[in-house]
């Protein structure tokens, strides 16, 4: 098993940067939720996670 815990640990390890996104995209959506642990705001996000992976991956790539 793998010691990588993180998602800036995952980019820096060289997995593939769909994963890497979709991997930061969560832990962003985990940042902005915080501790309010909001149903209907998490549902919102969730429902952009494919958005902000894209996003998140086009800046990957232009690296």
């Amino acid at each position: 098993m793998s010691n990588i815990q993180t998602p800036i640990e995952v980019i820096a390890y060289g997995t593939n940067n769909r994963n890497a996104a979709v991997a930061a995209a969560l832990e962003l959506i985990k940042a902005e939720i915080g501790q309010s642990g909001s149903k209907v705001l998490l549902e919102v996000h969730l429902d952009s996670l494919s958005e902000y992976a894209d996003k998140i991956e086009a800046a990957l790539n232009k690296s």
